[in-house]
């Protein structure tokens, strides 16, 4: 199956989204050239913001109470706050594609994987092109120790 060459247009349309929806660059100044518009101004996502904020420093002071000394209705409290901030962040995330975008783009640069393929650092190899004198561990112990503290020490 072949896939037919895409028009100017279509080509312009596909660059515009990825930036935006992958690469969470919004360079269009007028909201309305976007492709992901928002649905709400900036001094509403501002306020919202700001509220979310608030919300987590109440959430915090219960947060840094001691274990022993927080109440049922503490925990209570902090659960409401929680399930209220992740409330209004689903919101934000709805109406406010930017923010949406933004958090993807940083999720995926905290991924350990993209990180150190896009830096080379990792090499990927199938189990199939492994075989036993590919393996360069014998023992278990140390290759657990390698993969716990990263290094394997010279057991002399």
């Amino acid at each position: 199956m072949v896939i037919p060459e895409l028009d100017e247009e279509s080509k312009k349309f596909l660059n515009q989204f990825n930036r935006e929806y992958y690469g969470a660059s919004f360079k269009e100044k007028d909201e309305k050239d976007r492709i992901h518009v928002s649905k709400i101004d900036l001094d509403t996502v501002a306020d919202i913001k700001d509220q979310i904020r608030k919300i987590k420093a109440k959430r915090k002071k219960i947060f840094d109470i001691s274990a022993n000394k927080t109440t049922e209705e503490d925990r209570e409290s902090a659960r409401l706050y929680t399930e209220q901030i992740e409330n209004m962040e689903d919101f934000l995330n709805k109406v406010y594609p930017k923010r949406d975008s933004e958090h993807r783009n940083n999720q995926r640069n905290r991924c350990f994987l993209n990180r150190n393929k896009a830096s080379n650092d990792v090499n990927l190899v199938s189990w199939e092109s492994l075989n036993e004198d590919s393996l360069i561990f014998e023992d278990t112990e140390v290759l657990y120790r390698y993969i716990l503290d990263g290094k394997v020490e010279n057991e002399d």
